[in-house]
């Protein structure tokens, strides 16, 4: 991480606004007398960052961050982190209570393009994306980017107030242990464990590794060749095994079906094995045959109806229309009449008085 320039107002002992710029320098020291705000500087840094300073005690204690007689302050920092550009605003206000509050806590990544000595405003200005609001997402923000939490930074980066001369003047065992303890050297005692760890574990695989190589002595390009031979013949084999297993599959499959088959057949011939032939059956064979030759005489008279009634229809058609032919009949039938008539008054040699014949100009006799 590496700050480009601090903005501090009202924290601390700067009542005015105060812009530090980092831009310009690889190596700087803070060098003024007591109470000049060199530590302020410092603990503006940190608290941009991760909204605390380590020495006031607690990490959730805000209100020795405003100036005497402050009501608000604000504290804006610029610094590059892994090739990009980040902006980080915290802002705080004393309300009528004289509690502090936070009013703005924002991280936004910047523009890179943009000079580092620009004015202040215009680099927050130029931002590019946003992406923690709020104390904690913003502390929670700067640990992802840095990689440090608040204990670390405050032990590997930035060195609290009086530690080194703590350190400077403490005994050798206890300079150690405060070493250790500025320095989070725990982390690196575990790092080493797990090293040693992974050594051994790697030594274990390499006397594994050698004594694998000594069963493989006898090994000559002779016995390559036939190991490849054989490789090659094995996998001819797992094809024609796979093959095999291939058709045994279908094979075993059609006999599933053909032994469902064989029950389902089982099952209706033992259905049909229940049938009994019924007693009215017996002689129904030859009483179809009688009936079969009735019916074939029938149609041979059927046949001969029909052609009876053929030649009749025929003749009638000969004889002309029927009117006539009753006309012809009932004349005959006259005649037959008169010549009676006659006969009977030939045998009487008288006829009746009150008997008479009359002839119907139809040609029909009628008698009075």
């Amino acid at each position: 991480m590496r700050p480009l320039r601090l903005l501090l107002d009202g924290f601390g002992s700067y009542r005015e606004p105060a812009d530090v710029d980092f831009s310009d320098v690889e190596f700087f020291a803070l060098v003024g007398p007591t109470g000049s705000g060199k530590s302020t500087v410092i603990d503006g840094l940190c608290f941009a960052l991760y909204g605390t300073v380590p020495r006031w005690g607690r990490e959730n204690v805000i209100a020795q961050a405003l100036a005497p007689a402050a009501n608000a302050c604000r504290v804006c920092l610029v610094f590059e982190a892994a090739g990009q550009r980040y902006g980080v605003v915290r802002a705080l206000v004393r309300d009528k209570k004289g509690l502090v509050h936070t009013k703005e806590a924002r991280l936004e990544r910047l523009d890179p393009q943009l000079p580092a000595s620009a004015p202040l405003p215009d680099l927050l200005a130029a931002s590019v994306e946003s992406l923690a609001e709020g104390p904690d997402q913003v502390k929670s923000g700067i640990q992802e980017i840095l990689g440090l939490t608040y204990e670390h930074f405050t032990q590997s980066v930035l060195l609290p107030q009086g530690r080194f001369s703590e350190f400077l003047h403490a005994k050798p065992a206890d300079r150690q242990g405060l070493l250790v303890e500025l320095l989070a050297f725990g982390i690196y005692e575990m790092v080493g464990q797990q090293a040693r760890r992974r050594a051994e574990a790697a030594r274990e695989r390499l006397r594994a590794a050698e004594s694998a190589r000594q069963g493989l002595a006898d090994a000559s390009e002779h016995a390559e060749k036939a190991a490849a031979d054989r490789v090659q013949a094995l996998t001819a084999l797992a094809r024609t095994a796979e093959e095999k297993l291939a058709v045994i599959g279908k094979v075993a499959a059609e006999a599933e079906l053909a032994a469902q088959q064989a029950q389902a057949a089982a099952a209706e011939a033992a259905l049909l094995a229940g049938l009994r032939t019924p007693g009215e059956v017996v002689g129904l064979a030859a009483r179809i045959g009688a009936a079969d030759k009735l019916v074939a005489g029938r149609a041979g008279e059927r046949d001969l109806a029909e052609k009876a009634e053929s030649a009749a229809l025929l003749a009638r058609d000969a004889l002309g229309e029927l009117a006539g032919a009753e006309r012809l009949r009932e004349a005959y039938a006259n005649q037959r009449t008169l010549e009676a008539g006659r006969e009977l008054a030939a045998l009487g040699g008288t006829s009746s008085p009150h008997r008479s014949v009359r002839i119907c100009s139809l040609g029909t006799t009628s008698f009075a």
